[in-house]
This record gives C-alpha cells, structure tokens and sequence, in this order.
C-alpha cells in the first residue's frame, strides 16, 4: 500500500493544530492552577499530615479500600 498519496503539507498544518490545541491547554491549566494556588489558604497541595493519613480520610472522612485494612 502506497501511504503517499494525498497533500502532505495537510499532514504539517494538522500537527501544528495539534500543537497548538495541547498549547493551550496546558497553558490555560497553568494559569487556572496558579490562580487557585493564590487563592487558597496553603495552596492547592495538602499537608504533609493529611498525606500521612491518607487523603481518603483526611478529606473525604472514609478508609477507602477498608476491606484490605489491617
């Protein structure tokens, strides 16, 4: 099978599409994520005692998994 055919300069222009679509979307994330790091009291991250006790507990007040508990 011959994979030639058709414009190949359509080919360029979907790539830059492509990466254009993935530019802006990661910078329109990084802008929202700065946004609510402002925001927020202590920024997006949790503390290091709620990551110790495990985010399912500390912020939703459930064991996830609590049938592999010891």
């Amino acid at each position: 099978m011959d994979y030639s055919f058709g414009n190949p300069m359509q080919f360029v222009i979907n790539c830059e599409g492509a990466g254009f679509g993935a530019a802006w979307s990661f910078g329109i994330t990084y802008i929202i994520w700065r946004i609510q790091d402002a925001i927020w009291p202590g920024g997006v991250r949790v503390t290091p005692k709620e990551e110790e006790i495990g985010l399912d507990l500390a912020q939703v007040g459930e064991r996830a998994y609590s049938q592999f508990a010891e």
